[in-house]
């Protein structure tokens, strides 16, 4: 069963509220632990990219997961984050690149989920 564009769009505008308020939260509530001003917007907004996209194609999982990832992709960082140095002495850290890929994993395992879900509709048809 399909669904209206009315439910998809209160879906999609549900997300985008969740996405807000995750970016709020982590971007500023939380920013002496990570203090990176730049990229939490930058993930915000491949968000709000991949929740529009997500809405024209019906799929509340990938959404879904793609703010699961946000905020989950953000505490394994945080959890699993090393400090570093670079060839020029400058200070690294692996947050970002480790918060990058959970996100990007929990974007990929919706649209797997949402692809097992659409092959299991079909199989039935």
């Amino acid at each position: 069963m399909e669904d209206s564009p009315t439910v998809r769009g209160i879906r999609a505008f549900g997300s985008v509220v969740v996405m807000v308020g995750l970016y709020i939260l982590i971007r500023y509530a939380l920013f002496d632990w990570h203090q990176m001003k730049a990229w939490p917007l930058v993930l915000f907004v491949a968000s709000l990219a991949v929740i529009v996209v997500s809405a024209f194609i019906a799929s509340w999982r990938i959404s879904l997961l793609c703010c699961v990832g946000y905020l989950a992709g953000f505490f394994a960082g945080w959890l699993f984050q090393a400090d570093g140095t670079d060839a020029g002495g400058g200070k690294t850290n692996s947050l970002w690149i480790i918060w990058t890929l959970v996100y990007l994993l929990a974007v990929l395992l919706g649209m797997l989920w949402e692809r097992q879900h659409n092959k299991k509709l079909s199989d039935k048809a």
